[in-house]
């Protein structure tokens, strides 16, 4: 039964004098944060290969247990008909084998535009894929959310991403992967502090995660600024509560 709970990203400078000390440097944050959290889902590789200095000094930053769960390059996940170069998928993950045990899933969020035709083109791709990494796939058409789309999955052993909408119910692999984003028209997120209270929410959530940590499912879960606009503290409330059960 395990469990690794963080946020979305990690170097904000709002977060000194709460999560970091005021004085601290960039190249700090993560040190800091890893003192706390076990886990953090990295966004900026869906913008750039990432060098392989830089995911060495990750992993020197953090202890044996973290895990970086790291979002798959936008040049696959957002190609037209999702025709992608094959080369570039293999060396990206080649690169972020770097991280070896502290790698966690890679997570594949695919475009809205992307409908349920292109079925075929996710199996094309789940079925290149090592099957000794562990893989993640979030689906922003609702066409996706259908028995087809599940079956695809569980195959392939790919969870779902469950972001608190349909396909929160749903569980197609034996790794759990949940993505709290909130609401961007409510909350600024760069204050650096709570702007909206979502406790509740957040233990809503806690007793769900605890009844699939009963079950032996492992769970990845992590916090946008925009959930209360301040991540931190959500992390932190989700972990206090999943340590009490």
């Amino acid at each position: 039964m395990s469990y690794y709970i963080g946020t979305m990203g990690w170097s904000y400078d709002f977060w000194r004098s709460h999560l970091y000390p005021k004085d601290a440097s960039s190249d700090e944050y993560l040190e800091y944060y890893s003192k706390i959290f076990n886990s953090v889902e990295v966004n900026n590789t869906f913008y750039r290969m990432p060098r392989v200095q830089v995911l060495e000094g990750w992993s020197e930053k953090t202890p044996k247990n973290f895990k970086f769960a790291v979002k798959a390059p936008r040049k696959i996940t957002h190609s037209p008909s999702l025709v992608y170069d094959v080369g570039y998928l293999e060396e990206f993950l080649r690169r972020i084998r770097g991280l070896e045990e502290k790698l966690g899933p890679i997570l594949f969020q695919l475009p809205p535009r992307l409908k349920s035709d292109k079925l075929e083109a996710v199996k094309s791709l789940l079925a290149a894929l090592p099957t000794d990494l562990l893989y993640v796939m979030e689906f922003r058409n609702n066409s996706w959310f259908s028995n087809p789309t599940y079956r695809l999955l569980e195959k392939y052993n790919v969870s779902l991403v469950q972001t608190g909408e349909k396909s929160e119910q749903v569980v197609s692999a034996g790794h759990l992967y949940f993505r709290w984003e909130g609401d961007r028209r409510k909350v600024d997120g760069n204050l650096g502090k709570v702007e909206v209270d979502r406790y509740e929410t957040t233990r809503m959530w806690a007793e769900k995660l605890n009844g699939y940590l009963r079950q032996g499912m492992e769970i990845f879960g992590y916090f946008s600024k925009f959930y209360s606009g301040y991540p931190p503290e959500d992390a932190a409330q989700m972990l206090n509560l999943l340590r009490k059960n």
